[in-house]
């Protein structure tokens, strides 16, 4: 485990530069996935962090109903997740314990840009990247190695609920 000794210098941007990445699809690999819990202490959801292209992002996934977002489609969600990660395939059983097991895969996803407001300056808004959408890691691969013609033809036929849009 990597720890920053207390008289170590460093740049005051964070020792890297912190990177924005234009609209578009990317490779992410997952660097961590942190647990995140209620005031019992029961798991309420995680929260998901991934990098590309030198740009750092995350994801956080809630394991209970709120505003809108039913038991349904977090079920989706997780699972679309672990798809876009190739840990799991369409029709396989999986769970949100699952989430748990990433570190070092990589997905195929959609990211768009989006403002945030600092949690350091109250008021000032800052930009980054958050997942648009979670791309099949079958599909994806399946396009790469394919002919032009027949990925074209492949995702004429995708239905609108193959890929998931947050």
């Amino acid at each position: 485990m990597s720890r920053l000794d207390l008289n170590e210098k460093f740049d005051a941007n964070g020792g890297s530069d912190f990177k924005v990445l234009p609209e578009g699809e990317y490779e992410a690999t997952c660097k961590s996935v942190e647990k995140k819990l209620n005031l019992q202490g029961d798991v309420r959801g995680v929260i998901i962090k991934m990098s590309s292209q030198g740009s750092a992002f995350q994801e956080y996934v809630g394991f209970e109903e709120s505003g809108g977002y039913t038991l349904d489609i977090i079920k989706w969600k997780i699972a679309m997740i672990l798809i876009s990660f190739g840990v799991r395939k369409h029709g396989d059983k999986v769970n949100a314990a699952d989430l748990l097991k990433l570190g070092g895969e990589k997905a195929k996803v959609l990211l768009k840009k989006e403002q945030f407001e600092s949690n350091s300056t109250p008021g000032k808004m800052l930009d980054g990247n958050k997942v648009e959408k979670w791309i099949d890691s079958a599909k994806a691969d399946t396009q790469k190695t394919s002919k032009p013609e027949e990925a074209a033809a492949a995702d004429s036929k995708k239905g609108e609920d193959d890929d998931i849009d947050w």
